[in-house]
């Protein structure tokens, strides 16, 4: 991890590309995380682009813009996630990033930058910042090849309860080319399969069948309107649609609310904002919370999981 080592004496900017689910988030975390390590001192900012704009606004808005420009100029480390989100907005917002990424570079700052493609295919962006985005290292981060899967696999099944048999794996690397979050995405439907037929030996046949439900959900994404996934929630715990648009605090509530949005992201091609103005005018944070909230709930709780793919399968 030569950034990590070299802190902005050597690839400044570095910037990293790809499609989703390859990772470019947890490496951006992993440098962080290096950094801090080897310079436990080190000012180091990870943030996603669409926060940093926010972030940027509402500093513009409360006039406390000199506080804004001392949070992120006096980094040693900023890291930005889906730089391409800046694309088309406002010249104010483009104009602060230029001039914190130029008040970082000349203070010899690293700067690392991640996006779903390369700079010069970053349209709707100042062509003074694509320019710079080009001044370091550009790394292409693409899917991984046969080996690659079966190893991430290995990595992903060791620490699990249950037994992987080694032609199991093989087969689930020739399901999945594209990105590392199929492969995880498989993995957890698999066991949850074996937990509720209570086995422990998971062989080409249970993977078979989880491949098949996932398969199926992915050729349906496009297709599930968010107002049906809200009727179906809510009539699943009781709570009515506007109650889930609302801003009551209620438990029962809550959890619909949080369920709603979670299936909104799982089963939807909708972005977080577009989500999130479906529940009332929620902040795409709200989701982003709501969604990571459940997703945690699961791995703890049989009986949420339980819940919620009964609801999917009324969903469809």
């Amino acid at each position: 991890m030569a950034v990590s080592e070299d802190l902005a004496l050597t690839y400044n900017p570095l910037f990293i590309y790809g499609g989703p689910g390859l990772g470019k988030t947890h490496l951006l975390n992993a440098i962080g995380n290096e950094i801090l390590k080897n310079i436990p001192d080190a000012r180091v900012k990870y943030i996603p682009a669409e926060s940093f704009i926010n972030d940027f606004l509402e500093h513009l808005r409360l006039g406390e813009m000199e506080k804004f420009k001392k949070t992120y100029r006096s980094l040693d480390l900023l890291l930005i996630d889906d730089i391409q989100s800046l694309s088309g907005k406002k010249v104010a917002t483009q104009e602060e990033f230029f001039n914190t990424f130029n008040v970082l570079h000349s203070n010899q700052k690293q700067i690392v930058l991640t996006s779903d493609r390369s700079p010069k295919h970053l349209e709707g962006l100042e062509e003074r910042l694509v320019t710079r985005f080009s001044w370091g290292l550009t790394q292409n981060i693409t899917p991984p090849d046969f080996e690659t899967r079966i190893a991430i696999l290995q990595s992903k099944t060791e620490h699990l309860d249950y037994n992987f048999q080694s032609d199991t794996l093989e087969y689930l690397a020739g399901q999945f080319d594209s990105n590392v979050r199929e492969l995880e995405g498989a993995i957890n439907d698999i066991t949850l399969i074996a937990r509720v037929k209570k086995i422990k030996d998971i062989t080409i046949d249970i993977a078979a069948e989880a491949i098949r439900a996932r398969k199926q959900d992915v050729s349906q994404m496009l297709v599930i309107p968010i107002d049906k996934i809200q009727n179906e929630v809510g009539n699943f715990y009781g709570v009515s649609v506007k109650e889930m648009k609302g801003s009551r605090r209620l438990q029962n509530i809550v959890l619909a609310r949080q369920v709603a949005m979670y299936l909104s992201r799982e089963l939807t091609d909708n972005s977080l904002p577009k989500i999130g103005k479906e529940f009332g005018g929620k902040d795409h944070t709200t989701v982003i919370h709501a969604h990571s909230k459940i997703k945690s709930l699961i791995d703890e709780d049989d009986n949420l999981r339980l819940e919620i793919e009964s609801i999917k399968k009324k969903i469809k």
